[in-house]
Formats: C-alpha cells, structure tokens, sequence
C-alpha cells in the first residue's frame, strides 16, 4: 500500500470512527469507541463503557444501596420492642416464660434490652441485660448478663428471623442447651 492511500485510509477511519462514535453514543448507548489505531493497514477498536452505562451502573448501586437502607430500617423497626418468650425449653428448669425487651439502638446491627425470665415450675423471676446484635443470613445474636435472681447463668443465643419470630437454641454458661422461640408482641 502507497503513502498516500495509508494516509488516506488514517483519515477515513478518523471520520468512520467519529460517525461510529456519533451513532454509538446516540442509538445503543452501550458501547463508545475510545480509540482508533492503525497498524500495518489493520484497524484495531478498543471499547470502554459510555457514560451513560456509567450512569446506569451508578443508579442500580445507588438502588441497591437505598434497599439495603430499607432492609436495614425494616429489621430495625421489627427488632425494636416488645417480645413475648413463646417457648423456651432449658433442660434445667424445664418450660420458661417472659418477655423480651428491645429498646436500644446503639449503632447499625446492634441493640440493647432486657429479659424478664419467669424460670421453671416455680417461676422466679429473673433478670438479664441483653445485647443483640444483627448477623448475615437473618440471623440475631443475643447475649445476656443476669441483673437480678438466683440460681441461673446467662445465656447466649444465635436465633434464626423467621417473620416476627426468632428460633433457635443456645447455651448458658453452664453449658446447658436451650431452645427458644421469641414472638413479637405487635
């Protein structure tokens, strides 16, 4: 190929890039060519995202940002409150009842509350401090220190969220294995 057909050609595919550029941008809107090169009489096009798919990408993660947002203030106003104590099997004292109370929020993910325990068939009433703390894959974390009553260790939970419920076990520390169901109490 003679210089002034190589020159030639550099300036056609300048002005087919530019066209293509034009057209990209404004039919698809998906691809932009960046730069044109030619080597040895070959034409190589790199492709970048335009900016619109640039905007695109930054609206589905400001979208995906405000759910999880949602979610966040979704499990908040479920785990705020009031919580009724629906079953608690411990293998000591037998059948527990009682309420659970959320009324912290201390940061993202993290509350603190309180238990009153109606222990066993003679139903002493026992106190604990609690935190809990939100975990991935719906699931809470609870531990408490007992405040006030005797004869009882306090308890660690890793519950599952189940709609307006947690369900799981745990164990005291004593070792004792417990399973447990808290009910929110609307």
């Amino acid at each position: 190929m003679g210089k002034g057909k190589t020159e030639q050609l550099k300036r056609r595919t300048a002005i087919n890039s530019q066209t293509h550029l034009k057209n990209t941008r404004s039919k698809r809107n998906f691809w932009v060519v960046l730069i044109t090169l030619v080597i040895s009489g070959g034409i190589i096009l790199l492709f970048i995202p335009s900016v619109s798919d640039s905007k695109h990408n930054l609206e589905a993660q400001s979208e995906t940002s405000e759910t999880a947002d949602l979610s966040l203030k979704t499990l908040d106003k479920l785990i705020l409150g009031a919580w009724d104590i629906e079953s608690w099997h411990d293998p000591v004292e037998g059948l527990n009842q009682g309420t659970m109370s959320i009324n912290t929020k201390v940061s993202d993910g993290m509350f603190q509350g309180q238990m009153n325990i109606f222990a066993g068939s003679d139903g002493r009433l026992i106190k604990q401090d609690i935190n809990l703390k939100l975990l991935n894959d719906n699931k809470v974390e609870i531990q408490g220190k007992v405040t006030e009553g005797k004869n009882w260790s306090s308890d660690y939970f890793v519950l599952n969220i189940n709609g307006d419920q947690f369900e799981g076990g745990g164990d005291d520390t004593q070792g004792n294995h417990q399973k447990v169901i808290f009910k929110k109490i609307p």
